[in-house]
């Protein structure tokens, strides 16, 4: 096909490519930009076949035609193929979490009812606007509910801040888990403010041995740690925080209480 002939098609379409991204996860039109792009693609996939395969030298003017004049009937077929797309790739990922359920569902780092018969696993940056938001309501939500476990996984992607806070945390929680929920609050109430002269003053206010804990966080074992986590992410294809895994269920962003507990009536 023509360059001309798919530029005539995309403005009677409006299969245009535009990308926008931000640090925390995608904008809310993320979403609506990639199906553009991934209707684009599999419009290419399908249509570039015959054109090759062709011997009828007006065949590229047909197609043309046909599109211009029908683009309901392509972008019908293009949403029911895409869609087909999206459920097989979301079995598949039902099956990826079966089989690392066992991971998913252990950490040092949790909230809640340690031996919780209700499940949330969360991939979280402390230094993630959403990820405070999610915080606070998951933290009420452990209270409302006495037979939920939150596990923490560590994806700190951000910034340099956000593996510093990581570390610290998960060493805390191995060598002081009892006081764990207590510096994992106290961390996003005050993540953008906290060196470690500051975390060394915290952490002596609640007799934890500060020194134990900044030496330990840049140990082997914390970064074997931390990178089982991102290993995690990786196997789960887990791009952005706060990320969630409930049921064998996955969302992606800030979603809800309600929306999270409906995974455990499926």
């Amino acid at each position: 096909m023509s360059p001309g002939a798919r530029a005539e098609i995309g403005k009677q379409t409006g299969l245009k490519i535009q990308r926008s991204l931000t640090p925390c996860r995608f904008k809310s039109d993320r979403a609506h930009q990639d199906n553009i792009i991934m209707k684009y693609y599999i419009f290419l996939f399908l249509i570039i076949p015959f054109l090759t395969l062709s011997n009828d030298t007006d065949f590229d003017e047909k197609i043309k035609k046909y599109i211009l004049e029908n683009p309901d009937v392509i972008i019908k077929s293009l949403n029911e193929y895409q869609d087909l797309l999206a459920e097989k790739e979301k079995n598949s990922q039902k099956e990826i979490i079966k089989e690392n359920k066992k991971e998913i569902n252990s950490s040092y780092q949790f909230i809640g009812n340690k031996n919780g018969k209700y499940i949330i696993t969360e991939f979280f940056d402390y230094r993630c606007g959403y990820c405070v938001k999610a915080h606070k309501e998951l933290v009420k939500l452990s209270k409302e509910k006495k037979d939920l476990k939150i596990v923490l996984k560590n994806l700190p992607i951000l910034t340099k801040d956000s593996d510093r806070l990581a570390r610290i945390s998960l060493a805390l929680s191995i060598k002081y888990p009892d006081k764990f929920e207590q510096f994992h609050n106290y961390i996003y109430i005050n993540a953008r403010a906290l060196d470690n002269e500051k975390i060394q003053k915290y952490l002596k206010q609640i007799s934890v041995d500060p020194n134990k804990i900044l030496n330990f966080a840049i140990s082997d074992e914390i970064q074997e740690l931390m990178d089982k986590d991102f290993s995690l992410a990786k196997i789960l294809k887990v791009s952005g925080t706060p990320a969630f895994i409930v049921n064998n269920q996955f969302f992606t962003g800030w979603v809800g209480n309600n929306i999270l507990l409906s995974a455990f009536e499926n």
